[in-house]
């Protein structure tokens, strides 16, 4: 359309009103092209709906030993304490791992830890981005006190065969997206490991020898029934093996654990903003835990099997679901081989049904004031045990011109545990159920955020500020060698207490160019207060890192080349330094000082990735990752302990990772 007939537009539409309606002139125009700029930005943030992160992000970020970690990227974000190598947990706005809810699409998963903790399940390439709920902001919000993170799928179907494939030093996996219809499409994804076959030699942790091995696959299958109806069917199986030997206890170790999962999802959603869904599933964790001392040998069995129905239904400021969910829980059993011959009674096993309803509504009480309350109701049924709550919920968002303040209140009740034992990176911990003797845990929080988009949104600031209160957790006081007690039971080995997380965070978030990233600094207390030996202790907790900054940055100047970076520096986190120390038939035995009343250095890491990337035939592209994993080779302490000379001299350890720096190279490729 050309310039005269825009001014030739505008003159008519000024002149004829003041003509009144005696002259009727209709105009016809040309074609319009109207050009504008979408920020496809990877990270968005969204008051009541968390933060969502595009998969895609991960290929040009630094990798470890070839792997692209969903949870280790994680803890780059804003209220997410960074933890030590040897733990994969989250700890999100100063609330326990256990808080958290991590699934598939929905779909709880108990552990979600490969290689030792280092690295996640989670394999990025099978799903297409990722949602973090720091806390509850809704009665949609399940059970749990912390945080949900899901792991969400490409639901739109492919046109032909897609796939990716990348061979790393440790592993190697692979995924395909096969259309089946023009409406339905399966994805498969593997992965397995062989590190027992390179690097059996050199793999050791403080200076035990690991062997160790993996493997986990995915498959989901997705069929648009019609242009309302959706059919999901979703799969996933991973398995690990890991022997070590404990010099520090005369022990040789042996660990095998593994989640499975299986669920049918049906979507329904219509043009006049009706969504429903209904999610049938099963999920399943074990652990089988084996140490040998001297001539005893112990077996550690635990387990947890949940069977799910779920239902939603959001129509416009309405929504509604109820989830029912069977819980079949073992927690850590000991039995032994030897002369002691130990056989703990199966008191702890429970079978359980956890069921829960929840209303929500919006109303808009002015054009820029949205006013959102709820109420989730809930009940846990054992044989021997009932309990039911009723946890109300609200919020208000508020925009002032293209800011938007969000506040929200929530309390919420769980019903299971996780405790445990380890400071070796291996997955000791065990989940079980509220019962007569353990009252459910309980949160009320209040939450304060504010996002300001600027620079014509390729810049946003987020600020959020939390504070949370934690009523009847629960820690486990005993060590490895409490399994040599006959009379070993697990109430015997747990406090019960209350906590305080409360802290603020802000991150300034890059959305376009070719330089994209963030920068936050998240302040955070966690506090714990718990009765030890009859004295009455507040001290904080485990994972508590009073200072963190953590900074994420990816650039691409053209269409081969791309580099990316993180970085991050924080408090060290605390720890119970020993008072005296002696030896007891060969094995240490320490008195501790007072609990986590001492902290760790400074943790601080710098990590650099190359991606290179040319074209062949077709839609094939190869690719080669290089990244360099703590580059400047700060050298951080994960924890001390006491430890026993060849000479039967004791002194004090200081643990590092595996390596000051840890390189690695990975080939992949997309057709």
């Amino acid at each position: 359309m050309g310039i005269h007939t825009i001014l030739t537009t505008a003159m008519l539409c000024f002149f004829f009103p003041l003509y009144g309606q005696e002259k009727k002139q209709s105009i016809m125009l040309d074609s319009v092209l109207v050009h504008g700029k979408q920020h496809n930005a990877s990270l968005k943030t969204e008051s009541y709906k968390g933060i969502l992160w595009n998969m895609r992000m991960m290929n040009d970020m630094p990798k470890i030993l070839g792997n692209a970690d969903p949870m280790h990227y994680a803890q780059m974000l804003p209220g997410v304490q960074t933890n030590n190598e040897y733990n994969g947990g989250i700890h999100v706005q100063g609330s326990e791992n256990e808080h958290n809810e991590l699934s598939i699409a929905g779909v709880p998963l108990y552990n979600v830890n490969h290689l030792l903790g280092f690295f996640s399940t989670f394999n990025a390439s099978h799903f297409s981005s990722m949602r973090l709920k720091e806390s509850a902001t809704d009665a949609s919000f399940s059970n749990r006190l912390g945080a949900h993170i899901s792991m969400l799928h490409e639901e739109n179907a492919v046109d032909s065969i897609e796939g990716e494939m990348s061979v790393g030093l440790i592993s190697s996996q692979g995924t395909i997206r096969l259309p089946l219809t023009s409406h339905s499409m399966l994805t498969c994804s593997g992965r397995a490991s062989y590190i027992n076959a390179l690097y059996s030699q050199w793999l050791k942790t403080d200076e035990n020898e690991v062997k160790y091995s993996f493997y986990d696959f995915n498959a989901t299958y997705v069929n648009h029934l019609s242009p309302l109806h959706t059919l999901t069917f979703d799969a996933y199986l991973g398995k690990d093996h890991a022997t070590m030997k404990e010099d520090n206890y005369h022990a040789d170790i042996k660990d095998k654990w593994g989640n499975a999962m299986a669920a049918v999802h049906w979507s329904y959603k219509d043009r006049e903003g009706t969504n429903a869904k209904a999610t049938l599933y099963v999920t399943s964790y074990s652990n089988d835990f084996g140490i040998t001392m001297a001539q005893e040998k112990y077996a550690l069995h635990s387990s947890i099997t949940d069977v799910g129905l779920k239902t939603e239904l959001h129509k416009g400021f309405f929504s509604m679901g109820a989830e029912a969910i069977l819980h079949n829980v073992n927690p850590q059993r000991v039995t032994s081989a030897g002369l002691l011959s130990i056989h703990n009674d199966d008191e702890n096993h429970t079978e359980g049904w956890e069921c829960s309803a929840f209303v929500n509504a919006k109303h808009r009480l002015t054009t820029n004031t949205l006013l959102q309350a709820g109420l989730r109701a809930s009940t846990y049924a054992s044989t021997s045990y009932r309990h039911g709550a009723a946890n109300p919920s609200a919020s208000v968002t508020q925009y002032i011109g293209n800011t938007r303040l969000f506040l929200s209140y929530a309390m919420r009740t769980q019903y299971l545990f996780q405790t445990g034992f380890s400071d070796m990176g291996l997955p000791t911990e065990f989940w079980f159920s509220a019962n007569k003797n353990r009252a459910p845990q309980f949160s009320q929080g209040i939450e304060l955020k504010a996002e300001v988009p600027l620079a014509r949104r390729r810049y946003q600031v987020t600020a959020t500020a939390y504070h949370k209160r934690l009523y009847n957790q629960i820690e486990y006081s005993g060590t490895v060698l409490d399994l040599a007690n006959s009379n070993y039971h697990l109430n015997n080995n747990l406090l019960h207490g209350n906590g305080i997380n409360y802290g603020f965070n802000i991150m300034l978030n890059k959305t376009a160019g070719q330089l994209k990233g963030w920068i936050c600094y998240s302040y955070s207390k966690a506090h714990r207060t718990f009765t030890i030996d009859g004295v009455r202790d507040k001290y904080p907790a485990n994972h508590d890192r009073t200072h963190e900054v953590n900074a994420v940055a990816t650039y691409s100047p053209n269409s081969r080349w791309s580099f990316g970076a993180t970085m991050v520096a924080c408090s060290g986190t605390p720890f119970t330094a020993p008072e005296c120390v002696y030896l007891l038939n060969g094995n240490i035995v320490t008195q501790m000082s007072r609990h986590n009343a001492n902290r760790l250095e400074t943790y601080a890491r710098t990590d650099l990735s190359a991606n290179y990337k040319w074209h062949s035939s077709g839609k094939r592209e190869h690719g080669l990752n290089i990244s360099l994993y703590n580059v400047l080779c700060h050298n951080n302490v994960l924890f001390h302990y006491v430890r026993l000379n060849k000479k039967k001299e004791l002194y004090y350890k200081s643990v590092h990772f595996i390596s000051p720096i840890l390189p690695s190279i990975s080939y992949y490729m997309k057709f």
